[in-house]
């Protein structure tokens, strides 16, 4: 009421004059809310290259900062490739069971000792298989130049059927050369598992090889001496003459 009463007291122009400062404070205020909506609006929505480029910075930094307290400052990461965490835990080399690392031990023993001996046999069978090709090469010039003798003749038959067995055997070594290969494949990869921390292995231990069945020769053809004083005719010779040959190509083709 007091209010009322003290406008009423005032005449026409002091009421206009009152509206006018009601409705100029009014504008004021309406148009400051106006102002700031449109300057921090727009600031929400497109924010400056320097300020994000400055927050890019800092996230970098402190990046940096946690890259080198966890891994160290010479730790890199190679180009196109992240950080890689392994679905399961691994296990550290000190709790590794005791057993299953005299196994992979015991397993990779077992498999040196046969490579060694494997290379031990390869060795022997290559040298008597050069002796045996001098042999081989041999044979024809003493059987072209021999004479009419059934001893001799008997003796060079025997030599041969022994060339020609000791050929069969080394069709038999192929086995024993795809076992090494394998030895030492199991060997590598056991060797780069206790390397690595002793995890387990993947590769079964080497079962023991296949017993090989004794090669048997090929029947020879029986060479009869022809009984005359005289030396034996071309047909003889070729006759004579062709063991030897294929015992040669025998040797050649194990060889090749």
């Amino acid at each position: 009421m007091s209010f009322l009463y003290w406008l009423s007291k005032f005449s026409q122009e002091a009421m206009l004059v009152e509206l006018l400062l009601i409705a100029c404070v009014t504008a004021s205020y309406f148009g400051f809310l106006l102002i700031q909506k449109r300057r921090y609006g727009v600031a929400k929505k497109n924010i400056p290259d320097h300020v994000v480029r400055a927050f890019l910075v800092e996230l970098l930094s402190f990046s940096e900062g946690f890259k080198n307290q966890l891994f160290g400052d010479e730790f890199k990461i190679l180009a196109g490739k992240g950080l890689s965490v392994p679905a399961e835990p691994t296990v550290a080399a000190s709790g590794v069971d005791a057993g299953e690392l005299a196994a992979i031990r015991a397993a990779l023993a077992t498999s040196t000792a046969k490579v060694g001996e494997l290379t031990a046999l390869i060795a022997a069978l290559t040298k008597d298989k050069s002796g045996l090709e001098a042999r081989l090469a041999a044979a024809p010039a003493s059987s072209a130049g021999g004479g009419a003798d059934p001893k001799a003749l008997a003796d060079a038959n025997d030599k041969i059927g022994k060339l020609e067995s000791k050929l069969a055997e080394y069709e038999v070594i192929e086995d024993d050369l795809a076992n090494l290969k394998k030895y030492q494949q199991e060997n590598k990869q056991l060797r780069a598992q206790l390397e690595a921390g002793g995890k387990t292995p993947n590769v079964a231990p080497p079962a023991a090889a296949a017993p090989v069945a004794a090669p048997t020769a090929p029947a020879m053809p029986s060479l009869e001496p022809a009984v005359s004083a005289a030396s034996p005719a071309p047909s003889e010779q070729a006759e004579s003459a062709s063991p030897v040959a294929a015992a040669e190509e025998s040797a050649a083709a194990s060889k090749a």
